[in-house]
């Protein structure tokens, strides 16, 4: 694919701002007290995610500077393992808060299990698997999309925490906000490794391509 296809891909974003502004309404009816559909919210959140990593799925396959063949066979099994990890994190939690939540008005607040040890584990689930992507395929591409992709599921996640659950479970959010952090310290120090891992795969490749 050439650059103009590579903007057509960029195109796939725009739908972004509605998603959001569709959760800043669902997380009003919420706190309102209203129910809505447990597969109306599971079909919005999925499409979120899909239209945010269709373009770095479809970013290795736009012509760019590869990493080279040294750095191939680490690469295959580093960026395997981030995304099986990364699937298996996101899977869990989504399943977890669908079970305990669905679409109804909360009840109570999920603090056990991986949300002991993470407010958003389906966000970091979901940015270990991009970054397993990109760098399985190689792709600088799709590894300079991951910082944006990260601000997006930070400004969702305030949205989520300022507007709905904290309206919901007040002093009882509050705390576990101060007590769990937003991404648990287990997968930070990973996603900076694999970043800087790719980071240094791109650099080290052209720097062997202009000897």
């Amino acid at each position: 694919m050439d650059a103009g296809t590579l903007k057509k891909i960029g195109f796939l974003y725009i739908p972004i701002p509605f998603l959001v502004a569709a959760m800043k309404v669902f997380a009003n009816m919420l706190t309102r007290g209203e129910k809505i559909p447990a597969k109306l919210l599971t079909v919005i959140n999925f499409a979120g995610v899909i239209l945010f990593n269709t373009p770095m799925a479809l970013a290795p396959l736009v012509g760019q500077p590869r990493f080279s063949r040294r750095w191939a066979r680490a690469s295959h099994t580093m960026g395997a393992a981030y995304m099986v990890a990364g699937f298996s994190l996101a899977a869990d939690a989504s399943l977890m808060r669908e079970r305990i939540v669905g679409g109804d008005v909360p009840e109570e607040l999920i603090q056990t299990g991986i949300y002991a040890y993470m407010r958003h584990p389906t966000y970091a689930g979901v940015i270990l698997t991009g970054l397993g992507w990109s760098i399985l395929r190689s792709s600088p591409y799709a590894l300079g999309a991951i910082p944006l992709q990260t601000l997006f599921f930070y400004l969702v996640a305030r949205i989520e925490e300022s507007e709905m659950l904290v309206p919901l479970f007040g002093m009882d959010y509050e705390q576990y906000r101060d007590r769990t952090p937003f991404f648990s310290w287990h997968v930070i120090p990973p996603m900076i490794l694999a970043y800087l891992y790719g980071l240094l795969a791109w650099v080290s490749s052209r720097s062997r391509e202009t000897r």
